[in-house]
């Protein structure tokens, strides 16, 4: 294990106390611009989160969720404190903490935690994926007839006008599913769904899973078949002839 992974996931397992104290417990709730929530427990994870990584790497960059960009430097901590914050905030168990690392503009490493279930997925760029309990591999399935797939916030499309398309691949495909985000990418991360897609997001919300998919064979590229960075806000992942034909079809 680096000294990178190392670090990302004392982080990210700080943050899971931190979601573990404030769970089903009141929080002070803020409403931000984009109509979405922010809480105590956001907002304190990501502080431990950042005060965590720059005791080690003091001149690294970060771009947090809650706090945004700051530092320039050649390694960029992309953060996700409490990703799912509303179903944290109804008492619903579906959460994680998000961390991962670019080192220019690729995704070299890659932490999601849910502190509940202590349930850990990792990856290091050209060191494999490491999933709690299961064997990380993706569908090769190519024929969109007999493929499932999965969506992180479905309304998201309407944001990134793809909606009609996003429906015309749901009426194709073999089936549809919906489950929480973290459940979403390990499903596909181990075969069982053959792709995933998203709108209307910030990056934090899916750079872990970037560095996974492609450790593993696969494509990730915005929906329009872009290479996602800092500034995307969707996402297509897929084993690479079924993606090509995903992004086909969106266009």
């Amino acid at each position: 294990m680096s000294e990178f992974l190392d670090v990302a996931i004392d982080a990210a397992k700080k943050a899971g106390e931190i979601h573990k104290k404030y769970f089903q417990h009141q929080v002070e709730i803020e409403v931000k611009e984009d109509k979405s929530l922010v809480s105590t427990a956001d907002k304190e994870s990501e502080a431990v989160i950042i005060e965590t990584i720059k005791a080690t790497f003091p001149d690294h960059a970060f771009f947090g969720e809650e706090t945004g960009k700051s530092g320039d430097s050649e390694y960029t901590w992309v953060i996700d404190p409490l990703d799912g914050t509303h179903h944290f905030l109804r008492g619903i168990d579906h959460f994680s903490v998000l961390i991962a690392l670019m080192k220019g503009d690729e995704v070299i490493m890659g932490v999601s935690y849910d502190a509940l279930r202590d349930h850990l997925m990792t990856c290091e760029k050209g060191k494999g994926v490491t999933i709690d309990g299961e064997t990380a591999k993706l569908s090769q399935e190519t024929d969109i007839a007999k493929s499932i797939l999965t969506f992180e916030w479905l309304k998201g499309f309407t944001r990134v006008d793809k909606d009609q398309q996003v429906w015309q691949l749901i009426k194709d495909s073999f089936s549809t599913t919906i489950l929480d985000a973290r459940e979403e990418y390990q499903a596909v991360l181990t075969g069982k769904v053959e792709a995933m897609m998203g709108g209307g997001l910030g990056f934090y919300d899916f750079a872990p899973y970037v560095v996974m998919i492609e450790e593993l064979g696969g494509k990730v590229t915005d929906m329009n078949g872009k290479k996602v960075g800092p500034d995307s806000t969707s996402f297509l992942i897929a084993n690479k002839a079924l993606h090509a034909q995903l992004v086909e079809q969106l266009r």
